[in-house]
């Protein structure tokens, strides 16, 4: 048997970065600043059913898009032209949603340069949209940013190997 998730430990708290689009949108320092992402892949949702009170073989469903959550820290931007908001939140020409690509580097040592990179494409926000938090003590402000792509996976890559 196989081992797997036996490779080197990567942070985001060592410097990774979040880039929307061409444009790096917030450069996380050292400690991370409480960033974090999670995504879920593109997926069939699976129907199951009973029959006579017996469970029945689940068979694939409707398609669902992939989600991705960012949850940053409030750093006072939320009406500047290059804020995280503005990006999604700017009605395309023809009405749609505009899309961009996210890419989240992680490195596996303070400072990098050496990681991984996890590109999602074609992202737009998601009728959950943006919500904001308020801290207690220390802590800043965050917001989470819910976004819905197409892509079944986000793209993995090495990074400065």
């Amino acid at each position: 048997m196989a081992d797997i998730n036996d490779g080197q430990q990567r942070r985001f708290a060592n410097g990774g970065t979040l880039q929307i689009g061409a444009d790096t949108v917030i450069q996380i320092g050292g400690d991370g600043a409480g960033m974090s992402f999670s995504s879920l892949p593109r997926r069939r949702l699976m129907a199951t059913g009973m029959n006579q009170g017996s469970l029945q073989i689940p068979i694939e469903g409707e398609q669902q898009r992939g989600q991705l959550t960012l949850r940053l820290p409030y750093t006072g931007e939320w009406n500047e032209t290059d804020s995280v908001f503005k990006k999604f939140l700017t009605a395309s020409a023809d009405g749609r949603p505009v899309t961009q690509d996210v890419v989240v580097t992680v490195f596996d040592k303070q400072g990098g340069p050496v990681g991984e990179s996890f590109t999602f494409s074609g992202c737009f926000l998601d009728d959950q949209g943006v919500r904001y938090s308020v801290a207690s003590g220390d802590d800043g402000d965050m917001f989470d940013v819910t976004l819905l792509h197409n892509a079944g996976q986000p793209v993995i890559a090495a990074v400065g190997a």
